[in-house]
């Protein structure tokens, strides 16, 4: 048997919370100001894998509201983009983006 000590790399950073797993959003209906509905993102990349608890997506599994939400969220990570957080961002994980929270990721 071989075994190889080979050391991965690994970094600590932020990414916005809109790119967490189950994540729920509120979409409010086109045709009833009054109402509306609950988007639950499962996979950020995969507007496939949400949910939505309105009467196309029970009849199609599918509907705008989940375009809505995936088009709209804020994709932003410390490791990949040119937009950096001041000291205060950081320390109190706010997204420099957005303004919406972010968390600690290792990759």
């Amino acid at each position: 048997m071989i075994c190889y000590n080979a050391w991965v790399p690994i970094v600590s950073y932020q990414r916005c919370c809109d790119l967490s797993e189950y994540r729920t959003y509120k979409v409010w209906s086109q045709s009833d100001p009054d109402k509306t509905y609950e988007v639950i993102v499962i996979d950020p990349d995969d507007p496939e894998q949400s949910l939505c608890d309105c009467e196309g997506f029970t009849y199609r599994g599918t509907c705008h509201h989940i375009n809505d939400v995936h088009a709209k969220l804020c994709r932003w990570n410390s490791l990949d983009s040119e937009i950096e957080q001041t000291r205060e961002q950081k320390r109190e994980k706010i997204c420099p983006v957005c303004a919406g929270p972010t968390e600690w990721k290792m990759g």
